[in-house]
């Protein structure tokens, strides 16, 4: 439904947001093609965002946020038995216009929900018994819910913490149709926060640690 508030993104006054985006990636192959290495950086900016004058309460098309970020990646074989997958961002994101003159001012606020790193492995190992062994790691950077340069200006919860957390498998393949896999999750019971609203007032927490018995059947 369109809108004749001079405040609502839907009033058919404002021009659509833009985006420019550059990326540059490269790719190298190893081990006779069995283990590939990806690496990328990029810039990506946001233009045309409405943004609420502090004094008037108006709306104007002046927003301006940025990311800029590299990514690494690997994923393949070492060997015919052994498995491997990793994947690193860094995310170097800021608003670079947006409201000022307060203390909720968002210019060089950080961006919301958007980590500045992130990282994640897992390998596997296949024994000659039947037997596999894996085990991995996930990290994440804390993020903000708001993008007030001042967080003491943020009513809620404003940011949540970085976390490891570290999994593990053990896999038996009892005949070529029937296989069982147990899982471990959060091996260290680390407690986190996953996710939280909006608002700031409440958070789902990350799971603790837990446990999955699992039974494959193919035919």
């Amino acid at each position: 439904t369109q809108s004749t508030s001079n405040t609502s993104g839907h009033n058919p006054i404002f021009n659509p947001q833009n985006a420019r985006n550059i990326e540059l990636g490269t790719k190298w192959e190893f081990l006779d093609s069995r283990l590939a290495l990806t690496g990328a950086i990029f810039d990506t900016v946001n233009r045309n965002e409405n943004v609420t004058d502090s004094v008037t309460g108006v709306s104007e098309q002046i927003g301006k946020r940025r990311v800029r970020g590299l990514e690494l990646g690997v994923v393949g074989q070492i060997t015919p038995a052994w498995q491997v997958t990793a994947g690193y961002a860094h995310l170097d994101a800021k608003i670079l216009r947006g409201t000022v003159g307060t203390a909720t001012a968002t210019t060089d606020g950080p961006l919301q929900w958007t980590p500045k790193n992130a990282f994640t492995a897992w390998t596997s190992y296949r024994l000659p018994m039947g037997l596999t062994l894996g085990g991995g790691a996930r990290y994440q950077d804390g993020v903000t819910r708001s993008s007030a340069a001042n967080p003491a200006t943020a009513n809620g919860i404003y940011s949540s913490q970085s976390y490891w957390v570290v999994d593990a498998m053990i896999g038996y393949e009892i005949n070529r149709n029937v296989s069982l896999q147990f899982n471990a999750y959060n091996l260290f019971d680390k407690q986190y926060v996953e996710r939280f609203n909006n608002g700031g007032s409440r958070y789902q927490p990350g799971i603790p640690r837990s446990y999955m018995l699992t039974a494959n059947v193919k035919f």
